[in-house]
C-alpha cells in the first residue's frame, strides 16, 4: 500500500473558528490544519494598544481560538503573520516580542527570478537563523513555493540538504484542467515531488478558489504522491533504502568482524553488482580461451572472501554463458558463512567448487589461478581493506593472467573529484598502501558544509565497471551507501570559495585508518588523530 502525504491547512485570522473545525472534520483527506492560536480580535485590541503606544493587553478567552478536544492533536499553532517584528520602531518591536519569541518571517524560494540575490536571501537568512539557535534540531523549515521558482538549480538543490518539514502551496499556484480540476504546472510538480520523497508535509494556505471545496486539492495531491511513490526509481529505493535515511552507521569491518546472516541477505539482493561481476568474468573467459581451445583448456578461478556463494554463482553461470570449462575455488574465513557454502556445494555445486574455510591471506593452495574475483570494496573503496587483503591473496595469480581492478576514491562536495587510487595486481618490489592526498573544489553557491563524502569506482574488467559516484552512479545498485567523514563544526562557504581538503590513509602492523582536515575556506583540526576514534582492524 502506497504511503499517504500529510496534508494541511493553513487557516487566516479572518476564518471563522466554527467553520475551520465543522469543515476539518468533513474533509477527512487533511490531517491537520495550521492556524494562528489568536483570533481577529486579538489582532485589533493589540493594534490599537500600539497605535496608542500602550502596553498590549493581557490574552484572555474572547482572544484565543476555541480548539475543542476532538481537533486539539490536529491542529498546529502558527504565529500570526500581522507581528511587526522587525519593525523600525523600537516599540513596536518589544511590544510583539512581549508576548512572542521572535522568528524569521516567511519568505518565497524567490522574489525575482533574475535577481540572484533574491534567490539567495532566504536560504541565508534560515542559514544566519539555525547557526544563532546552535543548530538545534528541533528547528524545521517550512518553504513557500511561490509562482516564479528560482532560476538555478542550485538555489533548489541547496533546500534538498535542510531539514524541510513542510512545502507551502497557495491555492493561486493552482491552474486549472480541462475537467475543471485544480492541478500544478509540471515545474511546481517537479519541485514538490522531490520534496514528497523527503516525507515534507503540505499545507495548502490561501482562499479556496473551487466549488467543491479542499476535496479536490487533497484528490489531486495525493494522486500526485501516489505517482511520485510508485515511480520505479522511487519504488525501488522504498524496498532496499528506507529506514536508512540519513542515519550514521559503523562501516561495516568483514576482515576483524564475521559478518551476520542478514548482513549477507542484504547485500545478496543487488541486481546489478552480480551482474556486472558476471559479465566480466564472462569477458575475462572469452577472452582468455579461444572458442576452437574451449574444450580443452580449463581455467582457473578463486573467489577470496566468497561469503554465502553468490560471487560463485555468478562466475558458474558466466562460464556456462561462455561455454568455457571452469575450476573453482572458494575461500572464506566467517564460519556462519561456511555452513552455507557447504550446502551449495553438498546440493548444487559438486566437484565443481572447492571450499577452503580460513583467512586469505593464509590461503596456500596447490595451483594458481587464472582470475582471481573479490567483493571486498567498501563505500570509500578501500576501507574494508580490500587493498591488504587482495595484495596477499595476488600471489595465487598465475604470472601470465593478470587480472586488474582499478578503485578510483572520490570526495564530492562539488562535483566529485578522485583522491585514492589501487591497482590489482600490485607489481611493485615494495608494497605501501599509505596515502595522502588534498583535493580542491570551487562552491558554486552558498553553502554550510558539515562532511565530506566518500564514493568509489571500480573497473571490474575492461569496460564493466561498477560505482557508487553520483556522476557515474551504476543504475539500480544499492550495496554500499556512501562514506561520511564529519567536520568537528560546520563551514561557511561562499559562491566562487575555494574549499581544500587533506586525507591520509594511515597504516601501522595492526590496523588501517583515516585522517582528515579542511584548510580553506577556514581550518579545521585533523581528525582521528592516531586512530583515536576509529579504525579497521586487520
Amino acid at each position: 500500500m502506497v504511503k499517504q502525504a500529510s496534508l494541511g491547512r493553513i487557516i487566516q485570522d479572518d476564518e471563522d473558528d466554527n467553520k475551520v473545525f465543522s469543515t476539518f472534520r468533513r474533509q477527512e483527506g487533511l490531517n491537520f490544519i495550521v492556524c494562528p492560536l489568536t483570533n481577529e480580535k486579538w489582532r485589533k485590541d493589540v493594534t490599537t494598544c500600539i497605535g496608542e503606544k500602550r502596553e498590549p493587553p493581557v490574552l484572555d478567552r474572547d482572544h484565543v481560538r476555541v480548539i475543542d478536544v476532538q481537533n486539539n492533536h490536529h491542529t498546529v499553532g502558527m504565529v500570526s503573520p500581522f507581528l511587526a517584528l522587525h519593525s523600525k520602531s523600537q516599540f513596536v518591536r518589544e511590544s510583539f516580542q512581549h508576548v512572542f519569541n521572535a522568528a524569521p518571517t516567511d519568505t518565497p524560494i524567490d522574489d525575482d527570478i533574475e535577481d540572484f540575490e533574491a534567490a539567495e536571501r532566504p536560504w541565508r537568512m534560515w542559514n544566519q537563523f539555525r547557526s544563532l539557535c546552535d543548530h538545534s534540531n528541533k528547528l524545521n523549515v517550512c518553504l513557500e513555493l511561490t509562482e516564479d521558482l528560482p532560476c538555478t538549480g542550485d538555489a533548489l538543490d541547496r533546500w534538498m540538504g535542510e531539514p524541510v518539514k513542510a512545502v507551502a502551496l497557495d491555492t493561486k499556484l493552482f491552474m486549472t484542467d480541462k475537467e475543471g480540476n485544480p492541478v500544478l504546472s509540471k515545474a511546481h510538480e517537479n519541485v514538490l515531488r522531490r520534496f514528497i520523497s523527503f516525507d515534507a508535509q503540505i499545507l495548502l494556505t490561501g482562499q479556496v478558489q473551487h466549488s467543491d471545496g479542499v476535496e479536490p486539492y487533497v484528490h489531486y495531491l495525493q494522486m500526485l504522491n501516489e505517482r511520485t511513490r510508485t515511480s520505479p526509481d522511487f519504488a525501488e529505493y522504498e524496498v532496499w533504502g528506507n529506514g536508512y535515511e540519513d542515519y550514521l552507521q559503523a562501516p561495516l569491518q568483514p576482515l576483524m568482524n564475521n559478518l551476520e546472516s542478514g548482513v549477507y541477505a542484504v547485500f545478496e539482493q543487488d541486481p546489478v553488482k552480480y551482474r556486472e561481476y558476471q559479465e566480466a568474468v564472462f569477458r575475462a573467459l572469452c577472452d582468455r580461451v579461444p572458442a576452437e581451445k574451449k574444450d580443452e583448456v580449463t581455467t582457473v578461478i578463486m573467489v577470496v572472501g566468497a561469503g554465502r556463494g553468490p560471487l560463485v554463482r555468478m562466475c558458474l553461470k558466466a562460464s556456462e554463458r561462455a561455454n568455457r570449462k571452469v575450476k573453482m575455488y572458494a575461500v572464506e574465513k566467517n564460519p556462519n558463512a561456511i555452513i552455507t557454502l557447504q550446502g551449495w556445494k553438498a546440493d548444487t555445486w559438486g566437484d565443481k567448487v572447492t571450499l577452503h574455510a580460513g583467512d586469505m591471506r593464509d590461503f596456500k593452495p596447490n595451483e594458481k589461478c587464472d582470475i582471481l574475483v573479490s567483493e571486498l570494496l567498501g563505500s570509500f573503496g578501500d576501507n574494508e581493506l580490500s587493498p591488504e587483503c587482495l595484495d596477499g591473496a595476488q600471489r595465487y595469480l598465475k604470472d601470465d593472467m593478470p587480472y586488474v581492478v582499478l578503485m578510483h576514491n572520490h570526495t564530492r562536495i562539488a562535483p566529485s573529484l578522485p583522491l585514492f587510487t589501487f591497482d590489482h595486481p600490485n607489481t611493485a618490489e615494495a608494497i605501501d598502501n599509505r596515502r595522502y592526498g588534498s583535493l580542491t573544489f570551487s562552491a558554486e553557491g552558498d553553502h554550510q558544509m558539515h562532511g565530506i563524502g566518500g564514493y568509489f569506482e571500480t573497473t571490474l574488467y575492461k569496460d564493466v565497471t561498477l560505482s557508487i559516484n553520483p556522476q557515474t552512479h551504476s543504475p539500480g545498485m544499492f550495496s554500499w551507501f556512501p562514506i561520511y567523514f564529519p567536520l568537528p563544526k560546520p563551514i561557511d562557504v561562499r559562491a566562487g570559495d575555494s574549499i581544500t581538503m587533506h586525507f591520509w590513509r594511515c597504516v601501522d602492523a595492526k590496523k588501517v585508518w583515516y585522517e582528515w582536515c579542511v584548510s580553506s575556506p577556514s581550518c579545521t583540526p585533523i581528525q582521528n588523530v592516531a586512530a583515536r576514534t576509529y579504525h579497521i582492524g586487520l
